[in-house]
């Protein structure tokens, strides 16, 4: 489901802080960036951008299951954190967000570019690691 800022923060606060607690607590957290957003809009027709984000959001769905958490922060930057995942099943499902986009049908020879990074609780370990650091780490990683 689509989460707020703030919601979506304070739940993985939270997840860190029980995983640290409790090994048995695994999630992950994922970053999506859409490394040519910029070049698709200055190259393509508005609706056709559109058509192409609405039909990649669509896989992602589907990809995604109903107890994951959605948040799009800006127009390039996605992240989905994955509750009770472990690191495995974040391995499995960044491959599969990467061949969404090498599956995509090109637009005159575009398509929409997806780089990734993820976290797992499997990294927090008993540091001092918070969301904010975690997030900024992930998004430097996909640039």
């Amino acid at each position: 489901s689509h989460a707020h800022p703030e919601y979506f923060n304070r739940t993985l606060e939270w997840l860190i802080e029980l995983s640290r607690r409790h090994e048995e607590v695994q999630f992950g957290l994922v970053c999506l960036k859409f490394a040519n957003v910029h070049l698709l809009a200055s190259r393509l027709p508005r609706h056709r951008v559109a058509q192409m984000f609405d039909a990649l959001a669509q896989r992602l769905r589907e990809l995604i299951r109903t107890t994951d958490l959605f948040m799009r922060d800006d127009d390039a930057c996605c992240w989905v954190l994955l509750p009770q995942t472990p690191p495995a099943g974040v391995t499995i499902l960044l491959e599969r967000i990467v061949a969404l986009g090498a599956a995509a049908t090109p637009e005159d020879g575009l398509r929409i570019e997806i780089t990734t990074a993820s976290f797992t609780s499997a990294d927090a370990g008993a540091g001092s690691t918070n969301a904010q650091l975690i997030m900024g780490t992930l998004r430097s990683r996909v640039g």
